[in-house]
């Protein structure tokens, strides 16, 4: 599963070189010519501006993804979201900010949902709370912000050794990050399954697993 923002930026480039290659067939007559003179040149910009785009474009390495479907329970996402918010803010955790984001089903159509999204840093937050038939949805994915060059260049040994390694200090503030937001949105469930009268979760349940590492795209 890889959850994807629609590329807007890609269709950007793609929708401004058609615009040039219609005006230019607009004029007619001698700057006809004059298309075809330079119809090169722009598709090799057109190539080069997307070229560029995909390299530095953020892209999030998933660190760790936490889930947990509660059958029979509905909820409202909006409400779940400030619960989480007030929670995650209430433990006091430096440089925090709050956002809401939205992730499309497929690249182009097909619905939306939007996430709740803490970001720390480099360091990303998207949190799904949302009815699903007759259940109630939440998952949260951590993730670090990178690049495809990045992630290129760190590939190089020596490069890896300077760039790519993390200090136990980094590795600690990660993980504490983690922890703690994740604290909070068990704060938010308690206090929807209290409301429901619903099942509380067991530990097994509320317990971070071991997640495959991947990178998607913003």
């Amino acid at each position: 599963m890889k959850p994807r923002h629609r590329p807007a930026l890609s269709l950007g480039i793609v929708s401004l070189s058609f615009s040039l290659v219609q005006a230019c067939r607009t004029e007619g007559g001698q700057n006809h010519s004059h298309f075809t003179e330079y119809l090169p040149t722009l598709l090799f910009l057109a190539f080069v501006a997307y070229t560029v785009y995909f390299l530095v474009q953020p892209r999030f390495e998933v660190l760790s993804h936490w889930h947990h479907t509660f059958d029979n329970l509905q909820f409202s996402s909006q409400a779940f979201y400030e619960s989480v918010k007030e929670g995650t803010a209430a433990r006091e955790l430096p440089q925090l900010s709050f956002d809401r984001t939205t992730y499309q089903e497929t690249l182009i159509f097909g619905a939306s949902r939007q996430y709740l999204r803490i970001e720390r840093g480099t360091y990303v937050f998207d949190i799904c709370a949302a009815p699903f038939g007759t259940g109630f949805y939440v998952s949260w994915w951590f993730q670090e912000k990178t690049t495809f060059l990045r992630r290129m260049i760190t590939r190089i040994p020596v490069v890896a050794w300077f760039l790519g390694a993390k200090t136990f200090r980094q590795i600690d503030t990660e993980t504490a990050y983690r922890e703690l937001v994740h604290l909070g949105v068990l704060d938010a469930i308690d206090a929807m399954t209290n409301a429901k009268g619903a099942r509380v979760l067991s530990e097994s349940e509320r317990a971070i697993q071991p997640s495959k590492m991947f990178t998607i795209q913003s």
